[in-house]
């Protein structure tokens, strides 16, 4: 398994930082019977034993370089030891025979400002994070398209509320399965009664909903499945994640997945002439907060694949666009056109 070099550097940063901490403890124990009792006004005795701790300070002066840290521990007879680490600092503090490391990232390691990034606790816990978790290659996409006769991609509908995204990704789900290929809609509504039923509706909750959704697309598509998904995802940034995460599949020299952006443009005056919900009527009162198009914007998409609208065309005639256009790019099998 390869390492990135950050990780590298913070794995070494935690060895040194649980080094020090054993060192500590060892120093901690060989004085423990050397420690002065006081009596208490209860009658009760406290022990006030030598307390061990390592920080590190980053380095300065006409020998030190910026990213570099120097870890000084100081023992209970008051001699102290220094170790230099480099591009990131280690604090640790033993409690018993469990530590808890802390790495700080230095401007060289995390960048600007990125102190107190990564909280370990333990050595081992660090070595399950940058080990433990390992790729597993299986089938190729060639193999598993060439057993179902078909490829799998995804048709991704963005648009307005009551723009029409889920009627026609409906009837293209439809169409498609008729046509005898596996597909499946994954609907924006629907996730949130499950999957996604944690998230609200906020600008960091749509994210995470949509780069939910994106991996999930994505699985289905690796499986030679269509996917179709119909949700608002009003921010330009999070649809070109999901794109991204469909061009990153290139493992063991499979092709990218096709990500095909359907923009369902409509007039917003005629989303909410439609309102069937009426979601828009409550967003207006003020009922509903964060509503895209009223008080949350829509980023329109700048070059999508297709551009379909609902309120000049039939939904048959957006379906028959769509399929034209999977058509000409070989995303159909041959007995199916």
């Amino acid at each position: 398994m390869k390492f990135s070099s950050a990780a590298i550097l913070a794995l070494a940063a935690v060895a040194v930082a649980q080094d020090s901490s054993t060192e500590t403890t060892k120093t901690k124990t060989k004085t423990k019977d050397a420690s002065t009792k006081t009596k208490t006004s209860s009658g009760s005795e406290t022990a006030a034993a030598a307390a061990a701790s390592s920080t590190g300070t980053t380095g300065s002066g006409s020998g030190s370089r910026k990213g570099n840290s120097t870890a000084t521990t100081t023992t209970a007879s008051g001699s102290k030891k220094t170790a230099t680490t480099t591009q990131a600092e280690a604090t640790a503090s033993a409690s018993g025979t469990a530590g808890t490391v802390t790495v700080n990232g230095a401007d060289g390691l995390f960048g600007p400002g990125m102190g107190n990034v990564v909280t370990i606790a333990g050595l081992g816990i660090a070595f399950t994070l940058f080990i433990n978790i390992t790729w597993h290659d299986g089938l190729t996409r060639q193999e598993r398209s060439q057993a179902r006769g078909q490829k799998g991609y995804t048709i991704w509908f963005t648009g307005l509320s009551a723009s029409g995204k889920s009627t026609v990704a409906t009837a293209l789900e439809q169409h498609l399965l008729h046509l005898g290929l596996a597909a499946y809609r994954l609907d924006g509504d629907n996730v949130r009664f499950g999957l996604n039923k944690d998230l609200g509706f906020s600008e960091k909750d749509r994210n995470e909903n949509i780069r939910r959704i994106a991996e999930v697309a994505k699985l289905f598509a690796d499986s030679s499945t269509v996917a179709i998904t119909s949700f608002i995802s009003p921010y330009r940034a999070d649809r070109q994640l999901a794109r991204e995460l469909h061009a990153q599949t290139t493992q063991a020299g499979n092709d990218a997945l096709d990500f095909i952006e359907v923009y369902v443009d409509i007039p917003i005056e005629v989303a909410e002439q439609r309102d069937p919900k009426g979601l828009y009527k409550k967003a207006r009162a003020g009922e509903i907060k964060e509503f895209t198009g009223i008080s949350a914007p829509y980023e329109a998409p700048l070059e999508p694949e297709i551009t379909i609208r609902t309120h000049q065309n039939t939904v048959e005639e957006c379906v028959a666009q769509i399929v034209e256009y999977l058509q000409g790019k070989g995303l159909l099998p041959a007995a199916s056109q």
